[in-house]
């Protein structure tokens, strides 16, 4: 079995397990972090992805979605602190 398709079903299973009390948290931001955690699931699939076909196309999407994942992780967490210290 292929490492990154290792990783990809770990990532998933901890997507699952987090989702839950992600959607719970009352703070603002936790949207954002969500979809963070949903680029950075699709940066996941295009790794293993290029291993098959299309590998420059599926590496250059990979960075792409990592780069918007990490952006989007950090103005979430941003968000997510500045509310926290308003409470």
């Amino acid at each position: 079995m292929n490492t990154e398709f290792f990783v990809l079903i770990v990532y998933i299973a901890g997507l699952v397990f987090l989702s839950s009390p992600l959607r719970e948290l009352e703070l603002p931001g936790k949207n954002i972090l969500f979809v963070a955690l949903i680029a950075f699931l699709f940066s996941n699939i295009f790794t293993v992805v290029e291993e098959y076909i299309l590998n420059a196309f599926f590496n250059h999407l990979e960075h792409l979605f990592i780069f918007i994942g990490s952006v989007l992780l950090l103005i979430g967490s941003v968000m997510m602190m500045q509310g926290i210290e308003r409470k």
